[in-house]
């Protein structure tokens, strides 16, 4: 996959917000292949404070408009607090990073085709997963598909964290992973019919309501949750007044056609990328979700654009006639 100025041009706001409109290029590193950036976002808060009184304040080494909020003092730019702050690399490296991390690319080959080191390429990628948690949605409406995953916690490159024992008493030194038999992750997976996905961390240990609960600001009140008939999704419709589409044991759809696949396919998803990345440290897994999201997004709406050309086509072939 080719990924070009077209490409970004296609790309729905918040796509070109992340990818375009952040890249911070440095004056020496520009040429006639690299197009001007503008800052077509406005800011209208602190990032700091989230106050509004702020003021223009000059502008920074490279350019950029500065600010001063004048409740905490502090200035600030475009790029600030976000994940293009402190990082050097150029416009056609972090486009050759985007285009890697797209395909799958392992660490290694995306060492070798952004030209960069491996701890680079690493921590270059957590931060564009942290910066995808924007594409979690923001209000699931009408149907609802709603199921939990769970997963092994992994501790994997944290030396000093402390860790659960499994079938011994509390480990008094563990306040954030606290006794479990099978210590797991649990996750809450929700999907709504206009492609929004929630994917996000619940806790530890088993599934409940009060996990579903965690995330209610995400559900508009007039939803309908499809599930698979587990006992705590009931509670959780219950307490918050929701209607339940429950799936017959052993079927997969309702006599209407109702089912809960997408909340599926992001299950195999994950699970597929927890094996090819030789399991995922729980301090990152957040951001590998965030990630999925974006992607099971983007594809959805190529898809759609692709769709839409072709009816277009149909339509005028039509009018020929």
């Amino acid at each position: 996959m080719e990924i070009n100025e077209k490409w970004i041009a296609s790309l729905t706001k918040f796509e070109t917000d992340l990818i375009k409109a952040y890249l911070d290029i440095s004056d020496s590193k520009k040429s006639d292949a690299i197009p001007e950036i503008d800052e077509p976002v406005k800011i209208k808060e602190c990032v700091h404070c989230k106050s509004h009184k702020i003021i223009c304040y000059g502008h920074s080494k490279k350019g950029r408009q500065r600010y001063l909020c004048k409740d905490c003092n502090k200035t600030f730019t475009i790029i600030s607090k976000s994940f293009f702050k402190n990082t050097r690399i150029s416009y056609e490296q972090w486009l050759k990073l985007l285009e890697c991390e797209m395909i799958g690319s392992s660490l290694k080959e995306t060492t070798y085709q952004a030209n960069l080191s491996v701890t680079s390429c690493f921590y270059l990628r957590h931060k564009l997963y942290k910066a995808f948690e924007e594409a979690q949605a923001k209000k699931l409406k009408k149907e609802v598909q709603l199921d939990t995953t769970f997963l092994d916690i992994s501790f994997k490159g944290m030396k000093a964290t402390p860790r659960p024992i499994k079938g011994s008493h509390v480990n008094p030194e563990s306040e954030s992973f606290p006794y479990m038999k099978d210590p797991q992750v649990c996750i809450s997976t929700a999907a709504d019919e206009d492609g929004e996905i929630l994917f996000l961390i619940s806790g530890y240990g088993g599934e409940s309501s009060g996990k579903y609960q965690l995330h209610i600001d995400h559900y508009d009140q007039r939803c309908r949750i499809i599930s698979d008939g587990s006992s705590s999704i009931r509670k959780f419709c219950k307490d918050n007044h929701f209607r339940c589409i429950t799936l017959t044991e052993g079927y997969h759809k309702t006599k209407d056609g109702k089912h809960i696949s997408d909340v599926n396919s992001l299950h195999s998803d994950l699970k597929d990328l927890i094996r090819k990345k030789r399991n995922v440290s729980i301090r990152h897994l957040q951001g590998y979700l965030n990630w999925i999201v974006f992607k099971r997004r983007f594809i959805i709406q190529t898809k759609r654009k692709l769709y839409d050309r072709i009816y277009q086509k149909q339509g005028k072939e039509t009018q020929k006639l």
